[in-house]
């Protein structure tokens, strides 16, 4: 997890908290929104890493595709 990622997160978990009703904000505890963040923070670490492996991919498939003669100089 980076800091962009619990940066972002923060950014969610207060834009809920300020969706909610202030019994609904009253139910809750600071714990309950550094949890969210939590999964949050985590699910966007596993998106990201998920997109670089499908760049990766691309780019050994384009490698393996194209062809390099060796040039004798």
């Amino acid at each position: 997890m980076t800091d962009g990622h619990r940066a972002l997160a923060d950014k969610v978990v207060e834009a809920f908290r300020s969706s909610l009703s202030e019994t609904a904000r009253a139910a809750l505890g600071e714990s309950d929104y550094d949890k969210l963040a939590q999964i949050i923070s985590e699910a966007l670490s596993e998106e990201l890493n998920s997109a670089a492996e499908i760049v990766d991919d691309a780019a050994r498939r384009l490698r393996a595709a194209v062809e390099r003669p060796e040039l004798e100089l």
